[in-house]
């Protein structure tokens, strides 16, 4: 067996603290507005593939960007289209399917959560420099690359949920409010 290094068990808790610490910032925020993480997650990517596709979506064009069951993102719906935040349809073509979008109350609470988090996202970046981000943004994909399959890092999701894509549609949300 292969002994850690105390550096290895460093940067280890190290990720782990700043994970958590993220986590319990995006919470805060997430709990003003009555949202979990999860429902935040489908709102984002509804709204986003939505506006790609432009038209309603269904259940299981968000399957791809999960690592949940489609059971799962179906519950996570049930509960978001119990609270008026997305409207389920069925599909006339085809009765199996179920066409989600979301109202307009899941509109408004998605952009009342996204200043929140483009503020979060600044001040934690704060102090670092152009540099210092390019670098970090290096070191991540390569622990990226240690983490995922290659097939999993060549996914259709990767090539289609691009950082600039989804950088460009938050921006057109942040711009919207």
């Amino acid at each position: 067996m292969n002994k850690l290094t105390i550096d290895e068990h460093t940067l280890w808790r190290t990720f782990h603290r700043v994970s958590d610490k993220i986590e319990e910032h995006e919470e805060k925020i997430l709990s003003k507005i009555h949202l979990t993480k999860a429902q935040y997650i489908i709102m984002l990517e509804m709204a986003f593939l939505t506006d790609y596709h432009k038209a309603p979506i269904i259940i299981n064009d968000l399957a791809p960007f999960h690592n949940s069951s489609l059971v799962s993102i179906s519950l996570i719906i049930d509960r978001m289209d119990k609270k008026y935040l997305v409207k389920k349809m069925r599909d006339l073509p085809d009765r199996r399917a179920v066409r989600i979008k979301l109202t307009p109350l899941g509109e408004k609470r998605l952009r009342e959560v996204v200043r929140p988090t483009t503020k979060l996202i600044k001040e934690i970046f704060a102090n670092f420099s152009s540099e210092e981000m390019k670098n970090a943004m290096s070191l991540m994909n390569k622990l990226n690359g240690n983490l995922y399959s290659k097939s999993e890092q060549d996914s259709k999701v990767n090539e289609f949920y691009t950082v600039d894509r989804l950088f460009t549609f938050l921006e057109k949300l942040n711009s919207n409010e």
